[in-house]
């Protein structure tokens, strides 16, 4: 994982947009992975993202807003980042129990709801035509 960015806001945390990269062989291999572990994906963000925050009882706290990018090859953080709608990016996996913050999907992406988790996978994907 990389680029964790959480803060404070009030007595919950938010993370921005935590990058993690899985390797696969086969499109088919990414997309089940996702499917069957996206609770625990989105679970190790939150926890890997809140050892990084300055003091240690915000690790306590209530996790408002995530959204996960996952990608398929690793790049730099700067490239990450930055990146926009680039081809190995997979998908994305959100959670938002705040009502301040409104949900970005990705544009021209396929969306899957899973209870309070939304999955949206990303158009310019390799492999998207195995998700539908």
């Amino acid at each position: 994982m990389r680029d964790a960015q959480a803060h404070r806001r009030g007595l919950s945390i938010i993370i921005n947009d935590p990058s993690l990269y899985i390797y696969p062989e086969h499109t088919d291999k990414i997309i089940e992975l996702i499917r069957k572990d996206y609770k625990r994906i989105t679970r190790y963000a939150i926890h890997t993202s809140k050892k990084e925050l300055k003091y240690w009882w915000h690790r306590f706290l209530r996790t408002s807003y995530i959204r996960v990018t996952v990608y398929e090859s690793d790049l730099r953080k700067r490239q990450l980042r930055g990146s926009g709608l680039v081809d190995c990016l997979v998908c994305s996996i959100a959670i938002n129990r705040s009502k301040k913050i409104k949900n970005i999907d990705l544009v021209g992406g396929t969306l899957e709801k899973k209870g309070k988790y939304r999955i949206v996978w990303n158009g310019n994907w390799s492999g998207i035509n195995n998700v539908c």
